[in-house]
This record gives structure tokens, sequence and C-alpha cells, in this order.
């Protein structure tokens, strides 16, 4: 019995190692080079862990095509079967060997054992012929001589000769580094003849471009071709025979050339055939009216490498916003588009000016020269400002002094800018525009009795709420409740933190309670905002501990390479928390005005038996000269009234008089979408726009008295998506009542009315429809403002990274696209998108906050 029960052991321990295994299959064999070959990497009573790496391979490539599961019982017990498929294509004759490697499973590492194969010409089915005879595939380039940046043409074929069929091609795989192409699609099925036998194949025309000089070797392309070589008995009906090829064409070797000597000043870089477009718009105007002078190039050439514009010159005379550039690029070819460049430019003296001419150079490589696109020069005529007597925006004076001289305003004294001194008076913003409202009238006297309750019975009432807040309102509760978190993630095992997703999710826990230990408002603060808010405390010593903490975190999170290793940064965290103190019961509610000044005003007016009084309106602080207390007030009443075209317009007087004009431009940009048929409004949006740092084409055509797109200002951009709805419906009755007249009162003037009637309406639909689509941006409910100036970065972080940086001025609109930890993600309107600080921006629809 015992002799029975070592055996049974035995057998049970080699049936359990023989369970667990990794094994290929076939172990051995023959493969045909340019063939492909069907390989299984087997996983018996185990399954592996992440994805399977094999070794390095010389002359065999094994593509994965597959996971097949499979469950079977063995002696009662049941084992799992994983079996991962994979495409092997020789490269070449000889012998091909897998070694030996280890694969991570769910029951440890298991070694899979060397197999090897025998590598033998291919040949296709059983027919003898070499697969090479079967199967043509070529790349050329058409153009013989090539100039870097150059536009060419490539042709890429792939054939098969006539008497066999083809069950499946895939499609062609071709990285060439070193030149920009066109996708390989839309081929063309066409017959040929190569040496003597006719090919049915697919031919592919792509465009491509090559980015350096010199020598280029590009790749192979590959395709696989699945060829039907024969016939196999079915049970109803015969199925065919199927393999499979790796086709390779061949390896093109181009001389690009450089570009010739002799270029004129104004080429940069420019290779293809471009044109040149340029106007002005309008050729006449005022001193301080706007002149856009917009300048378009256009053409097929080396768009990816960057065409850009050289400066204009400009006379001293005009004052020049930063250029609105839009850059189009075709999507079905990287080698055609655009370029438009529009620069607003404010005169500030009279005169005629002559702008231009303007010149393109560019190289031909048709022609194999260099040419020079020329726009001849425009003047533009501006005049003196027209003053008006009774003007009511004009200071009284300016007027006097302008009409008592004789002189126009342009004529008069100048500033070291250019801008007359006497004419800046004339940039007033209007007046505030308020709603009606009633007030009581005063009582003219004060009991003295009331006057004693007005004191005792609020310094009750503030004992009793300042006791109240302090303790159940307490502000530290929240310090209390962080310092807990991070006594807790300084328990945290720098071991258990090897997991990304987990270092990350303990590291913005970090950084969530950190920001509430220090009482840190910013949503993302800086390593310098942590530092003066731990410095704030009154810790002065561990206020660089926390900077350099926060950094170390920033480098966790988003550098490429740490600066500091966790388990040294769980050290001196551990560090800096001994250090801090868990926060008490603040008494500083209970000192506080905040406490007692409010219920002390409210019932010193009940004892005063008079009616609460209306609190001092935004108006009034204005008036008073007091614009931020203004700025809350409305800024409290537009999140009620966030379509209060008013309240908006108020808000931008109030950002004007602080010298915030991006403030000021976005909250007139939205009045003026909800009203644009306010004179005031019109009147302060321009100034907005002259003293801003940012300009928007599309907007000052609109708001300009001028210009055909000002006609989009009749209605807001709500107003014509209306007209047009209505227009719609009118257009269908109208039609239907046509008909119907046709039909029942054979009326002919009737009919002629009603359809008139529908196509002016339709004809109504098309100009709301163009006149909506000329506010732009403007017209999308989600679209944001700069308040002010800051950067457009690529990458959400602080942190000196390499990446790409662009100045977002003031006042400029961008649609949102999704947010990460304080940073907007925005694009601009000529498409360009990047990063930004969230309090940047504010909506120009909805509420005032995002």
């Amino acid at each position: 019995m015992k002799r029975f029960s070592v055996i049974f052991l035995a057998l049970f321990f080699v049936s359990t190692s023989w369970a667990q295994q990794v094994y290929w299959t076939p172990s051995s064999g023959t493969f045909q080079e340019g063939k492909t070959n069907r390989v299984q990497l087997n996983f018996e009573g185990c399954a592996p862990q992440g994805d399977v790496e094999l070794p390095n391979l010389t002359n065999l490539d094994l593509r994965p095509a597959g996971v097949t599961r499979s469950m079977n019982m063995v002696n009662g017990s049941f084992s799992q079967k994983i079996i991962h498929q994979y495409q092997a294509i020789p490269s070449g004759q000889g012998q091909a060997i897998i070694p030996s490697f280890a694969v991570e499973t769910d029951k440890g590492p298991i070694t899979v054992e060397q197999v090897s194969f025998e590598i033998v010409e291919g040949t296709v089915g059983s027919t003898g012929v070499k697969a090479e005879e079967v199967f043509f595939s070529e790349i050329t380039a058409l153009d013989d001589e090539i100039y870097v940046g150059e536009v060419f043409d490539l042709r890429y074929v792939i054939g098969i000769r006539r008497g066999y069929r083809v069950n499946d091609l895939s499609l062609p795989k071709w990285t060439p580094l070193g030149l920009v192409t066109t996708p390989l699609e839309n081929p063309k099925q066409q017959e040929f003849s190569y040496e003597g036998n006719r090919y049915v194949g697919l031919v592919y025309n792509l465009k491509a471009m090559a980015t350096q000089s010199g020598i280029r070797k590009l790749p192979k392309s590959r395709q696989t071709v699945s060829v039907v070589v024969g016939r196999r008995p079915g049970f109803i009906f015969d199925d065919d025979v199927v393999e499979s090829y790796n086709v390779e064409s061949n390896a093109l070797e181009l001389s690009i050339k450089d570009l010739p000597t002799g270029a004129p000043s104004s080429f940069d870089g420019a290779v293809g055939n471009f044109a040149l477009e340029s106007t002005l718009v309008p050729e006449a105007v005022q001193v301080g009216e706007p002149v856009t002078w917009t300048l378009k190039i256009a053409g097929t050439g080396n768009w990816p490498q960057g065409i850009g514009l050289l400066p204009r010159n400009v006379s001293t005379s005009f004052r020049a916003i930063q250029p609105d550039t839009n850059k189009e690029i075709s999507e079905e070819s990287p080698f055609e588009g655009s370029l438009t460049e529009d620069i607003v430019l404010i005169p500030t003296k009279a005169g005629d000016f002559r702008m231009g001419p303007v010149e393109f150079s560019f190289f031909n490589p048709k022609g194999g020269r260099y040419e020079t696109v020329i726009v001849p020069e425009k003047t533009v005529t501006v005049s003196p400002l027209t003053v008006v007597p009774n003007q009511p925006s004009l200071p009284t004076e300016a007027s006097e002094v302008a009409f008592s001289t004789g002189l126009s305003l342009d004529q008069l004294d100048l500033d070291p800018s250019g801008i007359n001194l006497l004419a800046k008076p004339i940039e007033i913003p209007s007046a505030t525009i308020e709603g009606e409202f009633s007030n009581q009238p005063p009582l003219g006297r004060i009991p003295l009795l009331n006057i004693i309750w007005a004191f005792i019975v609020p310094l009750v009432l503030w004992i009793f709420i300042a006791v109240f807040r302090a303790l159940i309102l307490d502000p530290n509760k929240h310090r209390r409740k962080a310092f807990v978190q991070l006594k807790k993630i300084a328990e945290t095992n720098p071991s258990d933190l090897q997991n990304e997703e987990k270092l990350r999710s303990v590291q913005l826990a970090w950084r969530v309670a950190t920001r509430k230990f220090w009482a840190i408002s910013e949503e993302e603060p800086s390593a310098k905002d942590v530092k003066n808010a731990v410095a704030k405390q009154g810790i002065d010593r561990q206020a660089e501990n926390w900077e350099r903490l926060w950094i170390g975190s920033d480098s966790i999170l988003y550098g490429r390479r740490r600066k500091l290793p966790l388990e040294d940064w769980i050290v001196d965290f551990r560090d800096a928390l001994q250090s801090a103190r868990k926060p008490n019961v603040s008494m500083k509610r209970f000192l506080s005005s905040a406490a007692w000044a409010p219920c002390l005003a409210g019932l010193a007016i009940l004892a005063l038996t008079t009616k609460e009084a209306q609190a001092e309106s935004g108006a009034s602080y204005y008036e008073q000269g007091e614009f931020e207390k203004a700025a809350e007030q409305w800024s409290s009443q537009l999140e009620e009234e966030p379509d209060n075209w008013t309240v908006r317009h108020n808000l931008g007087l109030a950002a004007a008089q602080q010298e915030k004009w991006g403030e000021a431009l976005a909250y007139w940009i939205s009045a003026y979408l909800i009203n644009p048929h306010s004179k005031e409004l019109k009147w302060n949006l321009r100034i907005a726009m002259r003293n801003s740092e940012s300009y928007y084409p599309i907007l000052s055509r609109i708001v300009s008295d001028n210009s055909v797109e000002s006609f989009a200002s009749l209605f807001s951009p709500y107003d014509w998506e209306r007209l047009a709805t209505y227009a719609i419906y009118a257009t269908g009755v109208a039609l239907m009542l046509g008909i119907i007249f046709i039909y029942v009162s054979k009326s002919q003037r009737s009919t002629l009315v009603c359809i008139t009637i529908g196509m002016l309406a339709l004809a109504s639909v098309f100009v709301a429809n163009w006149a909506h689509r000329q506010y732009g941006l403007l017209a999308n409910p989600s679209v944001l403002a700069a308040k002010q100036s800051g950067t457009l970065k690529s990458i959400p972080t602080d942190l000196e990274v390499e990446q790409i940086e662009t100045v977002l001025p003031e006042g400029a609109v961008a649609l949102p696209i999704k947010t990460f930890l304080g940073w907007q993600k925005v694009e601009l309107p000529n498409g360009e998108q990047g990063w930004a600080r969230k309090e940047l921006f504010a909506p120009l629809y909805g509420s005032a906050k995002l």
C-alpha cells in the first residue's frame, strides 16, 4: 500500500508538470522563401501575463495572426489551452532558428524550447514555378530630375500573371524615411506586359516630396497576396486551396538635387507653383478707422516644410495690430493649400499712403528657375477725423480747441506713439445702462430708543453667531481633514507605488490635500504659489521644502525624467510634514467683521422701523469710482441673468476703467452678440478693439458701417437662426398654397403670388445663412474670449520642458476642446490648438465663469 501511494504521487506531480508547458508547433520542418507559413505558440495549463515578447530573429519575420482558447478535460480535471497564431515569412534561404526564451505566465516563468526550420526556394503551389515569376511589384519615379522640396510623382504597381486567381490582397506597407507622400490608396486596375508575360495588377499613383538633398534609398514595399493553387474535395462542392505569399517591391534609389544658386532676395524657401493676391478694405478711411490689408498665397508646393509671407513695409503713420494668419491645407493632398494673412492698420494722420508693391518668390521645378509674383502697389486715402459738435461722447474742451483754431484733430500735437492727444478723449466709454427700479423715501428722523436697540440687539446676536461660526463653521476644518490625508499618504510604502496608475492617483491626491492644507485658492497652483502660501502661514523655513516637493511632484507626473527619485521624495515629504502642525479651531471668525457686521446692519435697520434699504447697485459704485465693487455687483447679477446684455455692457465699462481692455472686449463682444442694435455698445466695442492687443477681423468688419459684412449686425446670431427657421416654414406654406390654388381655384394670379412669396422666403433663408456665417466663431455657443494676454502651450504644464509656445493676445476668441487640472485646451480661428490657464478665458454666452 505504501509503495502504491509513492507511485501515485510521482505520477500526479509528473502529470502536473506536463500540464504546464509552452511550446511551438510545428517544432521543425521546411518553409518556402517568400511564402506565408503558419506557426503556433501553445500555452497548456497556463496563460501568458501581458504581451508575449519574442526573441530577435535574423531571416524570419513572425507577425501575430490571432489568439484562440480551448478547454480540455483530462482524468476528470479541466485544463485550458491558449494558442497564439503567427505568420512566419522567411526572407532568405538556409536555416531559420527561433532560439529558446522565457515567457511570463500566471504559473510563473516558463522556458520555450528552441525550434529550427529549413528555408528552401519558394514555388507557387505544386507547379514548380518560382514566386518572382508569378508576382510583380515595382516602385518608380516618373520625374527624371527631382529637386529638394519639389512635389513629384511616384507609381507603385502590384501584379500577378494571367492564369492565377487572387483570393485576397492586403494593403501595401511602405514607410519611406525622408519623404512626405500622399497615402497609397484608390488604385486603378490595369493589364500590362513584363518579360513577355501578361499581368493583371493594381496601379497606385501618389505624390511625394523630399525634405533633404542627396541620395535617398527608399525601403521596399510589402504586400501579402493569397492565391488559389488548387482544389480539394468538399462535402458537396470542392473547396479552394489557398496559399499566401509575401511580395516585395524593388528598393528605389532617388537622387535629390539642391536648389540652384541665384535666388532672389524675396525667396523664402517656397518650391512649387503659387499665386499671390492682395486686397485692401477699405481704401478710403478717416483717422483712427481700421484698414485690413489681406495677402493670400495659394498653389501646389512644399507646404509641409512651412511656407510664409515676408514682412510688409508699412508707413510709420499707421499703428499695426498683430496679424491674423489662416492656413488651409487640402484634405486630399498635403501639397495643396493656401495661406491668408490679415493685418489691421490704424492710421494716425491724414494723407495718401502707398501700400506695396508686394513680392513673393518661389522656385518652379518644372521650368527649373526662380519666379517672382508681384502685386502692384495700392493707395489708401486717409482723411482728417470729422468732428461733430453735437457728438455726446466728444469732450467740450477738445471740441472748443479744434473749432477755435480751425484745425482738424489730426493737425494737432501728437504724442510719441503717433496718436493725437486731443483725439484720445473722444474714446471715452458711454455711461452705464440700468433698468428701472424704485426706492422708499427717507424717514427724516432717528428715534433714540431705536438707536439703543440698534446697538444692544446686534451685540447679543453677534456673540451668538461669532461663537457659532468659530466652532461650527471653522475655516480650519478642511485644513485638518487635509492634514489627516497627508498623514495617510506619508505612511505609504514606496514599494507599493511601482505601478504607474497607483503612483499617479497618490500624487494627485497629495496635490489636492496640499492645496487644501495650505489654503491655496488656485485650482492648479505652481511651485511658487505653494511656497508663497506656506510663507503666508508664517513658516518661512518650510516654504522652500514644500516648493521642492511640488516641483518633484510635477516631475513625477509630467516630466520625461524624474529630477528626484520617488523614495527620496517620500522621505522629504515625511520630514516636511513633521514640521507642520495640525490646525486648531480658528478664532479669527469670532473676531472678524464678517461674523457680526451683516447682522448688526440688518437688525439696526429693523430697529429703526424702516423698510430694508436696497443695497447699492453697481451703477452707484461705478459713479463713485469704485469700479471693483461695481464689477462684483454686476458679476453676481450676471450669474442670475446670464442673458442680460446690459449687465455684460456694464461689466465691460468697469473693466475698461481699470485698463483691463481684454476683459472689457470680452464682455462687450458677448453683449453685442446678444443685442447688436445698441449704439452705445457699438461705440464702446470699437474703443476696446483699438486699445486691445488683439484684433478680430470678422468682428471689425461687422461693427464697421462701411463694409458689406455690417449687414449681419442687423440681427444677432440667434435672431438670424430664428429668421431662417421662419423663412423655411414660410417657403413651405407658400408653395403648398400655390399648389392648392393650381388645383382648386385655378387662379393664376394667386398661384403666382404664392410662388413669388415662396421664392422670396427661400432667398431669405440663404441671406440669413450668409449673415449668420459672417459671425464666424462668434456664432458658436461654446466660444471663449481671452480676458488677458497669456501663452498658448503644446503641453499643459509650467515645467521647463521642450514644447511649442505662442503668444495668446487679449481679446482673442477660441473654441474649447477639453480641460485638464486647471488648463483649457482651445482651438484658435486659424486652426492652431494649444493649452492655456482656464482663468485666462471667459465664455461669451451663458455664465461668466468656466
